[in-house]
């Protein structure tokens, strides 16, 4: 077996498997008192990240989605996944209309006196055609780079001013995705 086979057996039934399947501990951060925000939270990743967070005890989790009806059933969801007894809002957050982007965060920036965490994880694979939004962009283009810059910036006075609330700093995280 040459050198290129012995490492690429290496990487298939030995590296990556380990990496897959590895036993790690379980988080148990306690997150009392903090609110996060997670756009494209009704499915995949975001839902996830929802359930996962929701189990660590913050005071409140915004599922941002673009269905409101899609975003009640992952309320539904991470409820019964878990036993969260803090407050969970859905709110409205279509990324591929900047108007609905600005309406967001006008929103948080004026409810919320803190955000703890911001999951920017809302996105979109590649259409089977050219679409343009509302506002002129190509779809997928505004939706994963455009619009999502624009939430970043428009949350960063939330996220700043946290930071006077808690000895712990805020977080800002933006999830990307391949499509094969």
């Amino acid at each position: 077996m040459g050198q290129t086979a012995s490492v690429l057996s290496h990487l298939l039934f030995g590296f990556v498997p380990e990496q897959l399947w590895a036993d790690f501990p379980p988080i148990k951060a306690d997150l009392t008192g903090r609110t996060y925000l997670i756009t494209g939270s009704n499915t995949g990743l975001g839902l996830a990240a929802a359930v996962h967070l929701a189990r660590l005890n913050p005071a409140r989790l915004i599922l941002a989605v673009r269905d409101l009806s899609k975003g009640a059933k992952a309320k539904e969801h991470v409820l019964a996944q878990t036993n969260y007894a803090g407050t969970i809002d859905v709110w409205e957050l279509d990324m591929s209309s900047f108007e609905s982007v600005k309406r967001f965060a006008d929103l948080a920036n004026s409810s919320l006196t803190r955000l703890d965490g911001a999951l920017i994880n809302a996105g979109m694979g590649p259409p089977p055609s050219w679409e343009e939004t509302v506002d002129g962009w190509e779809r997928v283009l505004q939706v994963n780079a455009i619009a999502t810059g624009l939430l970043c910036v428009l949350v960063l006075p939330l996220l700043q001013a946290t930071i006077k609330q808690s000895q712990e700093p805020p977080h800002l995280t933006i999830t990307g995705s391949e499509y094969l």
